[in-house]
């Protein structure tokens, strides 16, 4: 049995009207900022906030980067590699990358 599509309703006028302009019939005031009888209260605009907005992080290129640190201790573990054969072994990793994380590794053991 096949399922019903839903459908969309109409476009309604009344969502047309913006809420920052004047509804008053006395003036031809243009924007929101009225000066007829105090019955017609102009609507403040919003102000933009004062924290910017936020930065989305790209969770993805944060975990490669820790990934290729995680590759590149294990191999400082063996102790069987020297600098140079485990930066051309990890796709990624430069020689003044595993220096860094071996200088890294010494502090934290020390």
């Amino acid at each position: 049995m096949k399922s019903k599509k839903k459908t969309k309703k109409g476009y309604n006028k009344q969502e047309d009207i913006k809420p920052n302009d004047c509804y008053c019939d006395k003036c031809d005031c243009v924007g929101n900022y009225c000066n007829c009888e105090p019955d017609c209260i102009p609507v403040p605009t919003p102000e933009p906030s004062p924290t910017p907005a936020r930065r989305m992080i790209n969770r993805k290129a944060i975990q490669v980067e820790i990934d290729i640190d995680k590759s590149i201790r294990r191999l400082l573990d063996v102790n069987y590699y020297n600098d140079n054969q485990i930066a051309s072994m990890i796709r990624g990793a430069n020689l003044e990358r595993v220096k860094k994380v071996k200088d890294e590794r010494r502090k934290t053991n020390t």
